[in-house]
């Protein structure tokens, strides 16, 4: 089949759109988390603003305050230790989808199809594993390996017409 001619399979343009999708499901995310972390901040000011009123009051009332006024201010600290590492790695996951999505779109374009699916098949064989044996969620496995099973159809019609 003559390179020029060759026409761009449906699935590599389906798994280049998830790919994208999947890319902006990121930023929506990375968005979310951002946002929740002001609110953790608000939620240890809360907290130690609490605790530290306790000091002026009876101790009847204070003993009433210190627990909860301790706790928020730990759960607070804690939420937001835990959305910034979050962000972390979901900031790192955006950027590679990014990354990937745009190496795609330059190999659809340039007609490197092969190099697209083999691409893709890698990429998303990896997530697809740090998925299952780390996340251990069904339905995150199933998104990523949906990109696999395209990259493979498209492996597998290139070579039939090789």
């Amino acid at each position: 089949m003559n390179k020029g001619n060759q026409k761009t399979p449906p699935e590599t343009i389906i798994s280049t759109i998830l790919l994208s999708i999947y890319t902006l499901s990121l930023l929506c995310i990375e968005i979310g988390i951002i946002i929740f972390s002001k609110y953790a901040e608000k939620i240890t000011n809360a907290g130690t603003g609490l605790t530290a009123r306790t000091q002026t009051m009876t101790d009847y009332i204070r003993g009433y305050l210190m627990l909860p006024g301790s706790l928020v201010t730990l759960f607070g600290s804690v939420s937001g230790i835990i959305a910034i590492i979050l962000a972390v790695g979901i900031l790192i996951l955006f950027f590679l989808f990014l990354i990937t999505v745009i190496i795609s779109c330059i190999l659809i374009k340039k007609k490197k199809l092969l190099a697209d699916a083999w691409m893709k098949l890698i990429i998303f064989l990896i997530f697809t594993c740090i998925s299952a044996l780390f996340i251990q969620v069904g339905e995150i496995t199933v998104l990523m390996i949906i990109p696999v099973i395209l990259a493979g159809i498209v492996l597998i019609k290139l070579y039939v017409h090789k």
